[in-house]
């Protein structure tokens, strides 16, 4: 049982590692290659459904455990997660930008694919999953999570024009998920919160 957790820990890392090199690659680095180049197309949708792949084969077997114990006491504790998290965005923006809005879009079924299924998926895995589950130490998760946050925030720069306090939604957003999957120790918590998160702010962006 040991030799199976150093091994998926080892795993967890190799892969993180990986991604942490696509991540300064596509956020600093050059782009020479025509293959790398077509992963990035359509809002690297390829990119992100490799991603999300390669970490179900890697952990198959822990993640297929935490879907099976996925339950209605944590529905529940996530719904209340979202109210939470959706009453703290909506009150920090009242103060800060004295509304709360959502700029109107039109949206092609890709899209909405990728914003409300492919993205939580494969950013719940990388920034919650890999992030925090390499290391049982207090202080580590600690050191890890605020990492993930400032290069999930960074990476999502360009939703706001980088507007530092408009950021703030996706801190929020982030330590929303952060918490749930620490709390429930079961990552699909964190995937559900940022599913209905989305799909919430796309419904918002369609009312008004």
């Amino acid at each position: 049982m040991k030799a199976n957790r150093i091994n998926l820990r080892l795993k967890k890392i190799i892969l993180l590692s990986i991604w942490v090199i696509i991540y300064f690659k596509i956020n600093f680095g050059v782009m020479r290659s025509t293959v790398f180049l077509a992963l990035l197309e359509n809002d690297q949708f390829f990119l992100n459904l490799i991603m999300i792949l390669i970490i179900y084969l890697f952990c198959r077997q822990e993640l297929d455990q935490s879907l099976k114990e996925l339950n209605l006491s944590m529905i529940k504790k996530t719904l209340l997660t979202l109210i939470v998290l959706i009453l703290t965005i909506y009150i920090y923006m009242t103060l800060v930008f004295d509304s709360f809005e959502v700029a109107s879009q039109n949206y092609t079924i890709e899209f909405l694919f990728a914003a409300i299924i492919i993205a939580p998926l494969r950013e719940e895995l990388i920034y919650r999953y890999l992030f925090l589950s390499v290391t049982d130490s207090k202080m580590g998760k600690i050191v890890l999570g605020v990492i993930s946050v400032l290069l999930f925030v960074y990476g999502h720069r360009h939703m706001h024009n980088g507007n530092l306090l408009a950021m703030m939604q996706v801190v929020f957003l982030s330590l929303g998920t952060i918490f749930l999957y620490l709390k429930e120790k079961n990552i699909f918590t964190a995937i559900v919160l940022h599913v209905m998160f989305n799909a919430f702010v796309i419904i918002m962006s369609l009312i008004y």
